[in-house]
C-alpha cells in the first residue's frame, strides 16, 4: 500500500528542519538534543530539559508568487529554530553548547539558500531573525539564547478546501 500523501506541509517542514539541525549539531560536536514543540511558550518548561534546541511552527504561511505555477501555489512556511539554555553553560561538567554567534552561523549555514531534505516541494530556505519569542512575564524569560526563523519557500499542491 502506498504511503499516504503529506497534507500538513508546515509540520513536514518543521520535522525536516529538526532533522537537519540535529545533524548539523552532531557534526559540530555539540551534544545538544533537538525537540519539536507545538506551543513553545507553554511546552518549553514542561517537556524540554536544558540545554536544548527547539523547533516549532511560526505564524501564517506567506504568499510567494515568484514560486507559483499553473498547478501549484508558491508559499513560504516558517519554523522557528531556537537555542535555549539556562544557568551555567560553561565549566567542567556542563554540556558543550554553541555560543549565540556560533549557533546563528550554524543555522544560517544549514538552511540559508539551501533545499530542505525530506520535503521535495521546498525550493530554498531563507533565514532571518526570529525576534523575541517569550515576553518578560513568561516563566521561560531569559532562557532563550537565540532564535532564528527559517522560511521554506516552495511550490505546494493546491487544494480545494
Amino acid at each position: 500500500m502506498p504511503a499516504a500523501p503529506i497534507t500538513d506541509y508546515h509540520e513536514a517542514v518543521r520535522d525536516a528542519a529538526k532533522a537537519a539541525i540535529q545533524a548539523a549539531l552532531d557534526a559540530a560536536a555539540y551534544p545538544v538534543p533537538v525537540a519539536v514543540l507545538d506551543d513553545p511558550e507553554s511546552d518549553l518548561a514542561k517537556t524540554v530539559s536544558m540545554p536544548a534546541v527547539v523547533v516549532f511552527c511560526v505564524g501564517p504561511e506567506q504568499d510567494r508568487p515568484e514560486m507559483s505555477t499553473n498547478a501549484r501555489d508558491g508559499v513560504g512556511l516558517t519554523v522557528g529554530v531556537a537555542g535555549v539554555w539556562a544557568g551555567v553553560t560553561s565549566g567542567s561538567g556542563t554540556p558543550r553548547v554553541p555560543t549565540p554567534t556560533a549557533f546563528r552561523r550554524l543555522v544560517r549555514t544549514t538552511f540559508n539558500n539551501q533545499r530542505l531534505a525530506g520535503v521535495p516541494e521546498v525550493g530554498w530556505c531563507e533565514v532571518s531573525d526570529l525576534g523575541p519569542v517569550f515576553d518578560k512575564d513568561s516563566p521561560a524569560f531569559q532562557k532563550l539564547a537565540v532564535g532564528l526563523a527559517v522560511t521554506a519557500v516552495g511550490r505546494w499542491p493546491r487544494t480545494d478546501a
